[in-house]
């Protein structure tokens, strides 16, 4: 009777292993995030974030050159009124690309963790929700205006009213952040 348990444990850790070597290779994905103007449709898919032209459907460029499997974009890019794709990633950076050639303007590095989420690009400010726990405010030269931390990770992207950024967490909390000073107007629970 004990060798029986023995054996199907020992089948069991085998069978384990076996499946567990199945497993390697496997990468973050998620749906690509689209936006477009008048001429492009930007997609923000996997390792790169591509233009394509809406009249032909051909490709117009690609941000990486080289992708980074690591680093997938996902979030939704964001087209400013000066002429800038705002574009999120994994690695933990925020992008302003040229939506005309593809070339980066600047990057925002002060996150400490992935960008899920699409960025809310107003006027004179970008507001962007990271899964560490923060909310981003810059201008559109991409310095850093005000933080505001939450309880959990934001994974969705923000709305405004014209006076407050609202946004929800992780944790099932709705928060009203003035959008000139980050300060904390209200909160909701769930």
């Amino acid at each position: 009777m004990k060798t029986k348990y023995l054996i199907l444990i020992g089948v069991l850790l085998a069978l384990a292993m076996v499946l567990g070597g199945c497993a390697t290779g496997l990468t973050a994905s998620s749906w690509s995030g689209v936006t477009a103007d008048v001429n492009n449709a930007y997609i923000a898919g996997g390792p790169y974030v591509y233009a394509v032209d809406l009249k032909t459907g051909t490709e117009v460029w690609r941000y990486p050159a080289k992708a980074a499997t690591s680093t997938p974009f996902y979030a939704t890019p964001i087209l400013t009124s000066d002429g800038q794709l705002i574009v999120s990633s994994f690695d933990h950076k925020l992008y302003s690309l040229n939506p005309l050639t593809g070339a980066e303007k600047w990057r925002f590095e002060q996150a400490k963790d992935r960008w899920i989420g699409g960025a809310l690009v107003t006027n004179d400010s970008i507001y962007a929700p990271n899964a560490d726990y923060n909310l981003y405010a810059l201008n559109l030269q991409g310095q850093l205006q005000w933080t505001f931390h939450a309880d959990q990770a934001i994974w969705g992207r923000p709305v405004s009213d014209g006076t407050n950024v609202y946004f929800g967490t992780l944790g099932r909390k709705v928060y009203a952040v003035n959008s000139q000073t980050g300060k904390q107007e209200q909160q909701a629970r769930r």
